[in-house]
């Protein structure tokens, strides 16, 4: 029998940190005179911001499993890009979405991802799970890990023809990489994008038992593990995609953090991810086609980053990665110059039940609105966006379809899903474990991206997860408490 830890202890050292973030918000609300907000506004962020900081400090001082909780990544992530967003907006003499000018809606855009926000929070609090230590009681048998090696290689399999059927469309390798238009047609197709998720769920349940301790197999397991993982983000990295990369990276470290710590070290974690964005994710993104470095090497590109942080993080404000809120500003005016009425729910469920639905298939599915405006401005091909491709973040889909209500209401049912997800998950063993660490990401890319996100990365990185526990029947032993109350 092999032990699996999810350990609670220690009060979090992120309290600290948290009294920096407030004072943080409270220059963004109160000392930016460049654009001035309706003052209810600006009590409503200023107060929400704070709300969200001290539910996270809360959580982290209540035990060191806490960590790894939903809302934890997700306040990060909006206190992070967000927040540090609207500092550089404010900071503009214009407030604009590429060469379009928001400022009219722009503090209704906040509003709205402000009410969004705290009601994510109240809904997970709401029913938030009770993790409980069970350090050296929660156990995975020998049964469950064959099981879980038999369906990574079910998995892995079923990734290779989502590959191979990629590989055949495009006209083989060669065409495939130096053909990116049509490529990113291919891998858009619901079909092959699915499938292709599945051979990373492969890796990550393959990788992830090397974790166990006292594995006698977890070499074997590391090595398969890597040559599951090498196709899929190999042959979406040189189209240019970090779609199944993000996912794996993350999965594989939450996985890492759950089964051998029992928590994240939060700060030394925020460390490696600012490093990581210096020095890996924003000189891939200047390297790309269109970037301001496309053309040049990778190498030339982390040498000018890693000399110029400032700079680099001036440019990472300045681009399209972060830009959700004014994008979203620029979003509530193409919808009313457009005649787009409120969606009344088809938007949600564009999103959600329909989503994973092909259009093959059902050719007059709703589109999203992330599709429609996209069109409306720039317009759409067969390969995805013509020109500028914006990103609106969640908010956007509930306020389409209810306005601020709608917005309000969404937030609280994220929350509540994300809580009842956790349940859900941490009930079920290894694979349930891997499934929550999987699905983690989905969470947090939501807000970069739409609901869609969040629904694809459930249905086809968690479900999976979830059916082989059922199958194999590799729940808790009968005799050990659950992790969950």
């Amino acid at each position: 029998m092999i032990s699996l830890s999810v350990a609670s202890g220690a009060r979090s050292n992120l309290v600290p940190t948290s009294a920096l973030y407030v004072l943080v918000f409270i220059a963004i609300f109160y000392l930016t005179p460049k654009f001035e907000l309706p003052s209810d506004l600006q009590i409503l962020g200023f107060t929400g911001c704070c709300i969200i900081v001290a539910v996270i400090a809360v959580m982290l001082s209540r035990s060191r499993a806490a960590t790894f909780e939903i809302p934890v990544g997700v306040g990060a992530f909006i206190i992070s890009i967000y927040c540090a967003r609207i500092i550089y907006d404010l900071g503009k003499p214009a407030l604009q979405w590429v060469n379009v000018n928001v400022e009219a809606t722009y503090g209704l855009a906040v509003l709205s991802t402000a009410l969004f926000s705290l009601s994510f929070f109240i809904g997970y609090l709401a029913a938030r799970p009770k993790l409980k230590g069970v350090v050296g009681r929660l156990r995975v048998n020998e049964q469950e890990i064959l099981a879980a090696r038999r369906g990574s290689w079910l998995l892995f399999a079923i990734g290779l023809c989502a590959i191979a059927a990629t590989l055949v469309i495009a006209g083989g390798p060669l065409a495939f990489i130096s053909t990116r238009g049509s490529a990113t047609a291919i891998e858009s197709v619901a079909a092959i994008q699915y499938t292709m998720m599945l051979g990373v769920v492969a890796a990550v349940l393959r990788i992830s038992l090397s974790f166990l301790p006292g594995n006698p197999g977890s070499s074997t397991d590391l090595r398969f593990g890597l040559l599951m993982a090498f196709p899929v983000v190999a042959i979406t990295l040189a189209e240019g995609s970090r779609r199944y990369a993000l996912p794996l990276l993350v999965g594989l470290c939450i996985s890492w953090f759950i089964i051998r710590r029992g928590s994240i070290p939060v700060l030394k974690v925020a460390l490696v991810a600012v490093l990581g964005v210096v020095l890996v994710l924003l000189p891939l993104e200047s390297v790309r086609e269109g970037g301001s470095d496309s053309g040049g090497s990778f190498a030339s590109a982390v040498v000018r980053f890693g000399g110029d942080p400032a700079g680099a993080f001036e440019g990472l404000f300045s681009s399209q990665s972060t830009s959700m809120l004014p994008a979203f500003a620029m979003a509530i005016q193409d919808a009313e110059s457009a005649g787009i009425d409120e969606g009344l729910g088809r938007y949600t469920l564009a999103e959600t039940i329909l989503q994973p639905i092909p259009q093959q298939i059902w050719p007059g599915k709703p589109e999203s609105l992330r599709n429609e405006l996209i069109e409306y401005r720039y317009g759409l091909s067969s390969s995805g966006c013509t020109s500028l491709c914006p990103t609106y973040g969640p908010v956007s889909t509930f306020y389409a379809d209810y306005g601020l209500l709608g917005a309000t209401i969404g937030g609280l049912l994220i929350g509540l899903f994300a809580a009842w997800w956790t349940k859900v998950c941490f009930r079920r063993g290894l694979f349930g474990v891997l499934a929550y660490a999987g699905t983690y990401w989905g969470f947090l890319y939501m807000w970069w991206s739409s609901v869609s996100a969040l629904t694809i990365m459930v249905l086809f990185f968690g479900i999976p997860l979830l059916i082989l526990a059922k199958l194999t029947k590799s729940s808790l032993d009968k005799d050990v408490p659950t992790a969950i109350t």
